[in-house]
């Protein structure tokens, strides 16, 4: 007996980029700015991009990704990033 499973994929494409996809989160939302706001650092062999949109909701929704994958759990990026966002300099 054989059994052949076909896993699905799932391919996200955003022509724009975390940009775009920031869009597409706060689609149905009402954003306090229109456009998000990014920027992206390299350093070494290292990068980092960021966008950031708020909208009115009270609920916070943070995505973190590390060589693509969505780090859900959040981790020490996560973790950094909003430590560093969080502080009143």
């Amino acid at each position: 007996m054989r059994i052949t499973v076909q896993a699905a994929n799932t391919v996200f494409l955003y022509k724009g980029g975390i940009v775009s996809y920031v869009d597409y989160l706060n689609r149905n939302k009402t954003v306090i700015i229109k456009n998000p706001v990014y920027f992206s650092v390299a350093k070494d062999d290292i990068e980092v991009e960021v966008a950031i949109q708020y909208n009115d909701s009270f609920a916070e929704t943070t995505l973190s990704f590390a060589n693509n994958i969505n780090t859900h759990e959040g981790g020490d990026p996560s973790d950094r990033f909003s430590q560093c966002a969080d502080q009143d300099d």
